[in-house]
């Protein structure tokens, strides 16, 4: 009884917060929540859903990288690592410095069997203090 309880108070909690975000885009007009929503549908596990979130924020702002980077995520959680390493690689030209981007693109450059770009992102991400990154490369026996 106690987990149905909770099960149903869970449901409530994310049918808020997708209100409250619904809610501030609707009142604000304001562009910078739209790739919320696909936050909220990759929570409930609505992959589907939040690639069309994150690309209609990527549509409305295509200079901001969290639209590329929640849909790079979710891609990779779907198994499509070539679209992930596309919005990855869209993400870092506009976060250069961002170690984890080239930590996750080099995880989904090795996931497809691309060694030579997997260890390139790994060494990036490790000259950038990717903590990640160093441990991949120091259990494969390379240097960063």
């Amino acid at each position: 009884m106690k987990t149905q309880r909770w099960y149903g108070i869970s449901k409530i909690f994310y049918a808020l917060s997708a209100f409250a975000i619904v809610f501030a885009f609707v009142s604000c007009q304001n562009v910078a929540y739209i790739d919320k929503f696909g936050d909220v549908d990759v929570s409930m596990g609505n992959y589907d859903e939040a690639i069309k979130d994150y690309t209609k924020a990527i549509n409305y702002k295509p200079g901001d990288p969290d639209g590329y980077i929640g849909r790079a995520y979710v891609y990779q959680k779907m198994g499509a690592q070539q679209l992930a390493i596309e919005d990855y690689t869209k993400a870092i030209e506009l976060l250069p410095g961002d170690s984890n981007l080239y930590f996750a693109r080099g995880s989904a450059f090795e996931l497809l069997g691309n060694n030579d770009r997997s260890v390139r992102d790994y060494q990036t991400a490790a000259a950038l203090g990717n903590d990640r990154a160093r441990a991949v490369l120091t259990s494969k026996g390379i240097g960063w």
